[in-house]
């Protein structure tokens, strides 16, 4: 065995191994044969079940009815049967396995034994050989069952899952491939496969060629074909099987097949077939020199193409198109003499586009560049017509206008501009042949109209005159300016709410809301409307109550109901000196607690209530509970870090009548 054979072997087992395994996984395969025989063995192509099988014995043991009346213990033959059986046999793989084992360079058959195994995968004699499969009659039956135990060299054992020989594995016959997609080049050919419809059934693949028509099937190669994206997790990558071929001459029609391998070494039905030749390929066709119009209704058309394509050219042909340059092309001149260098021609109305075809007698045929040839004309279209438009509250504008009947119609540009003293701006820089466009605007500007024009083009360059300018309103999607509430207070602290605001600078508000709410509900309900609110209007709330916090906000809405809103205002009605306070016994301020204790008698009974308002840092007091004086205490621990806060309360009575605001002395306990 040369070395070179071998480290292909390394590469192409280790390769094998690291793409198709997967970790702990070890499978018992069988196939049925003829009289009753079958065929069964092990197959992993996991690095550590490979390794348990190094050195190990193999018990193999078929089930009647539950009940073993078949058992055999299978291990590696010897060297020289391996010789025999290469020597007796024309097969690469066994070949290979013996060139391993005989190897000139020494190595044993522990650091051989994966290479060993995993060609045996491919050849069943080579795999009865190594111990891994057996040969058995069963009686054909519902009750067969086999099963394998691998006891490794230390003694451990593994029972493989026991497999049942039912009526459906005596009857399974193998699946013809489907055909391949062939592709040929200069002599050359790619084969592929997309083997789904028989995954599981095939270990992998070998393909044939003949000679059509009469030719005989040969195999392209002795070699299996496996599958290198097994872990993919795409189930067509899973199946797909490609394979390069020469081809022996160009010209010449081949048949392909394929045929799969079981895992057993037994090749299957063979596929379908698939057909095709080499070529060379054309590197250049008939090209375009110039032309000349005659008559304004026939052309000449010059062209040229080198001398040494001509063995391979077939037929040269003429297309046109009329709608555009990347129009259908259609062949209007077909085998155009060889002995002339020019086509004549008679003109479409009013433009062509022109290309040469050049067909090979192998391969695929090669297109010159388009050349557009058109009849001279200088009368524009007609000026579009009624243009109207419409605009939604997105900015979508669509347009639309009266389509023009003039034949050689390439289509319409369209222009707008923000404002009549703009210049104009091109919206479509390739012409639209609908009499319709689609427009987006921005209508978040200060632009509150846009405007529009077109105009028509034909083939040849010439433009219509503009149709008239299209105005278009956008939709106010802008709110007014924000109204302000400029002051709120307590009017002699009576039972009064005074307003100072002012309205938005917009000019489009028409009516202006304003809403009030109170701690109770959180909803603003609309106290007032005003048609106009001018500068520093003062609004008087007379409903408010005494212990109750309101708050203020005002809106302001045009006429397309965009609304804005103020900054809230809050304000807290209090009375003072009306009844009398009921005496809080103590404040103390606990430092290691960090919290303020407030004391009084508890009353029996008592309906009244303390309202509790608090100032820190010499701040404005604000209202900080409501509490019940039932309770006899409360305990503040909302308390800044140097303790400068003060507390004023008042007594709420049942009937909702309030006594002045006392001051807390409030006792420092260390």
């Amino acid at each position: 065995m040369k070395l070179k054979r071998y480290i292909v072997l390394i590469l192409l087992t280790g390769f094998a191994i690291s793409v198709h395994s997967q970790p702990g996984r070890i499978y018992v395969v069988a196939k049925p044969l003829d009289d009753g025989r079958f065929v069964s063995r092990i197959i992993t192509l996991d690095s550590a079940e490979t390794q348990r099988l190094n050195g190990a014995r193999i018990k193999y043991q078929r089930f009647e009815n539950k009940k073993p009346v078949f058992e055999k213990v299978l291990q590696p033959q010897s060297g020289e049967m391996l010789r025999s059986l290469a020597a007796q046999k024309d097969n690469f793989y066994l070949d290979e396995m013996a060139d391993i084992y005989f190897n000139e360079e020494g190595y044993p058959i522990d650091s051989s034994y994966r290479f060993l195994y995993f060609l045996s995968l491919f050849n069943f004699d080579g795999a009865k050989w190594m111990g891994t499969g057996i040969e058995d009659r069963a009686i054909m039956g519902r009750n067969t069952a086999i099963r394998y135990t691998i006891i490794d060299r230390n003694g451990k054992s593994k029972i493989l899952p026991m497999m049942f020989l039912n009526d459906a594995f005596w009857k399974y016959k193998l699946p013809e491939p489907g055909a391949p997609r062939v592709t040929c080049g200069n002599l050359s050919t790619i084969l592929e496969l997309d083997a789904r419809s028989t995954q599981g059934a095939y270990w992998g693949f070998m393909a044939q060629r003949k000679e059509m028509p009469g030719g005989a099937w040969e195999w392209i190669s002795d070699r299996i074909l496996i599958n290198s994206f097994h872990e993919s997790e795409d189930p067509s990558l899973r199946a797909y099987y490609k394979l390069a071929d020469s081809l022996p001459r160009n010209e010449t029609l081949y048949g392909f097949r394929w045929v799969g391998v079981d895992f057993f070494g037994d090749a299957g039905p063979p596929g379908d077939s698939a057909v095709c030749a080499g070529y060379e390929r054309l590197t250049s066709g008939a090209e375009y020199v110039e032309y000349q119009v005659v008559q304004d209704s026939f052309v000449k058309i010059f062209w040229r193409i080198d001398s040494l394509m001509w063995p391979k050219v077939r037929s040269i042909d003429l297309a046109l198109a009329v709608d555009s340059i990347q129009g259908h092309y259609s062949v209007i001149k077909a085998d155009i003499s060889r002995d002339s260098n020019f086509v004549f021609i008679k003109l479409p109305d009013p433009i062509g586009y022109y290309k040469f075809i050049t067909q090979p007698y192998w391969g695929d045929p090669i297109s010159s560049l388009s050349i557009p040839i058109e009849r001279l004309d200088h009368l524009p279209p007609a000026i579009p017509s009624k243009l109207t438009g419409k605009i939604d509250s997105l900015g979508r504008v669509e347009l639309s206008w009266q389509k023009n009947t003039e034949a050689d119609l390439w289509g319409y540009r369209i222009y707008y501009a923000n404002n009549l003293t703009d210049e104009f701006s091109l919206l479509n820089h390739e012409p639209t042949w609908k009499n319709q466009y689609l427009d987006t605007v921005d209508i978040n500007n200060l632009t509150p109209k846009i405007y529009y024009k077109i105009l028509a083009l034909d083939r040849r360059g010439n433009y219509s005159a503009f149709s008239e300018i299209l105005e278009i309103v956008k939709p106010d999607t802008i709110a007014p300016a924000t109204p302000l509430i400029k002051g709120l207070r307590q009017y002699k602290n009576k039972s009064i709410a005074l307003i100072r605001m002012s309205g938005s600078s917009s000019e489009d508000v028409y009516v202006y809301r304003l809403m009030r709410t109170n701690g109770k509900d959180s909803i603003y309900q609309v106290y007032m409307t005003y048609s106009s609110l001018p500068a520093d209007t003062i609004v008087v709330d007379t409903t408010v109550a005494y212990a109750d916090t309101y708050h203020y906000l005002l809106s302001a809405e045009d006429y397309s109901h965009n609304t804005s809103y103020s900054e809230p205002f809050s304000i807290s009605i209090i009375e003072d000196g009306i009844r009398p306070s009921y005496p809080v016994e103590n404040a103390v301020l606990d430092t290691v607690r960090h919290q303020v204790v407030i004391n009084w008698k508890r009353p029996l009974r008592s309906k009244e209530k303390f309202i509790l308002y608090k100032s820190i840092h010499g701040g404005t007091y604000s209202r900080a509970a409501t509490i019940d004086l039932i309770d006899g205490q409360y305990v503040d621990k909302d308390i800044p870090i140097d303790f400068d806060v003060k507390y004023k309360v008042k007594t709420l009575y049942s009937d909702g009548t309030y006594s002045k605001a006392r001051d807390i002395e409030v006792v420092i306990k260390r």
